[in-house]
């Protein structure tokens, strides 16, 4: 098989683990949705209860008056939290969408790296199959650019696998969000905030750079 043909199968098989996983994440984002639809529901019921006390209220005996303004105070509470989960989850997907966004950017230009190193690689062993001594410094002129090129293409391969550890990291801090409790909510962000730069500080290796580099 040959370096392209190598390559491009590698390409194929990395695209489509990609549209696996926008299929996963497009799934996760719909159940977020019919989540926040529910909440908003809940939201509406909570006032017409709220109004329901209310009525009631004003026609209690003084004695009740105190335990219904203190159970009213609570749903108050319980409401402001489930507006404070929802705008947290509406903020989450709206930043997921932008990584959604920025992840696909850097791929098409990962992709059209990779081709154009291809094709300064064909043509290079083209060249070395027929050498020319008159030809020297083409060659070397052509060899200096598919370096560049390569070296251009792993540099977008390192961002765009940063890019996927981000994701992943953000992922995890929304299913930790799901599943907490309301007053952990801002615990939960500082540690995903944490983690989120901890991931991009790592260094990331390439061993398409590394192919590249002995193909050269």
């Amino acid at each position: 098989m040959s370096r392209g043909e190598s390559l491009m199968a590698e390409l194929i098989k990395g695209m489509h683990d990609l549209a696996i996983d926008l299929g996963q994440h497009n799934d996760y984002a719909d159940k977020l949705l019919l989540k926040n639809n529910a909440m908003t529901e809940k939201l509406v019921v909570m006032k017409e209860y709220k109004q329901a006390i209310n009525a009631v209220d004003a026609c209690q005996a003084p004695g009740h008056r105190a335990k219904l303004v203190a159970g009213l105070q609570q749903e108050s509470r319980q409401v402001q939290a489930l507006k404070e989960e929802k705008r947290i989850l509406e903020h989450s997907m709206e930043e997921m969408l932008q990584v959604f966004n920025i992840l696909m950017v850097q791929h098409r230009k990962f992709v059209e790296d990779c081709r154009r190193s291809d094709a300064m690689i064909d043509l290079l062993h083209k060249l070395r199959e027929q050498p020319s001594y008159t030809e020297d410094s083409r060659v070397i002129k052509l060899a200096a650019l598919a370096k560049d090129v390569v070296e251009k293409a792993s540099a977008n391969e390192c961002k765009y696998k940063e890019l996927i550890v981000r994701l992943a990291t953000e992922n995890a801090t929304m299913r930790l969000l799901l599943n907490m409790p309301n007053t952990h909510i801002s615990n939960a962000l500082n540690v995903g905030k944490l983690q989120i730069s901890e991931a991009e500080s790592e260094p990331q290796s390439s061993n398409f750079e590394n192919k590249a580099g002995s193909n050269v």
